[in-house]
């Protein structure tokens, strides 16, 4: 059991961390950076190496090739890891569950993985810049991990529920986090960043993040049925 689990985790969690990594660096640090320009007083087309020249708050200047390389290495690093961890989860799921799983059963699996950890969470806290406004993290981290909870339990009660009730109360735990709401810091409080950079890297982020998920859960998928 634990080869099994291990033999489709690791090389589906490596492996979809890469991708994931690649999709981002292509699409998402684009957009991290011109709102990186943006907070530091800076043009949003400004060149890369114009963030290294704005000195740090201890007057050190940083190399911009040195720290480019840097976050693409701990980019990478971290999303291997969470493929990894995922992998491991899905890997376990397909267990409790039982009966064969295979590539489109997988895609499935995959599609929940995202409603659950990605989507559901981005409905009150969508995924924010540099920047961005944000209420206390401590709130924000336990209303995320609620969600998460929420989400997953009632995911399961409505599709592998034979009733109709159970499927009902299933649905309610999953919006009971929105009707509580995401803590904000309210209305009033402006943003430095353009509402058009916002929308492109929340869609951006949530199109990654999806593929992620359903590459994970195919391939985690299939080979867990080999």
């Amino acid at each position: 059991m634990i080869w099994r689990v291990l033999s489709t985790a690791l090389p589906a969690g490596v492996a979809a961390g890469l991708l994931v990594s690649l999709l981002q660096f292509a699409t998402v640090r684009p957009l991290i950076e011109a709102a990186e320009r943006i907070e530091q007083g800076l043009p949003a087309s400004a060149p890369a190496e114009a963030i290294a020249a704005v000195p740090d708050p201890g007057g050190a200047d940083r190399s911009a090739n040195r720290a480019e390389r840097q976050r693409m290495l701990l980019t990478l690093g971290a999303n291997v890891l969470l493929g990894v961890g995922f992998g491991l989860f899905l890997a376990g799921a397909y267990l409790i569950h039982g009966g064969r799983v295979g590539l489109l059963r997988g895609f499935l699996w995959g599609l929940g993985g995202f409603a659950v950890f990605q989507l559901a969470p981005a409905l009150g806290l969508p995924p924010a810049l540099p920047g961005s406004p944000l209420a206390d993290v401590t709130a924000r981290q336990v209303w995320w991990v609620g969600t998460v909870v929420a989400s997953a339990v009632g995911l399961a009660l409505v599709v592998f529920s034979r009733r109709n009730l159970l499927r009902g109360v299933g649905v309610v735990i999953i919006l009971l986090p929105h009707l509580i709401g995401a803590p904000h810091l309210g209305p009033g409080v402006p943003s430095p960043l353009p509402p058009e950079l916002i929308f492109r890297f929340i869609l951006v982020s949530l199109a990654t993040t999806g593929m992620f998920w359903v590459f994970l859960g195919g391939l985690s998928g299939w080979l867990h049925s080999r």
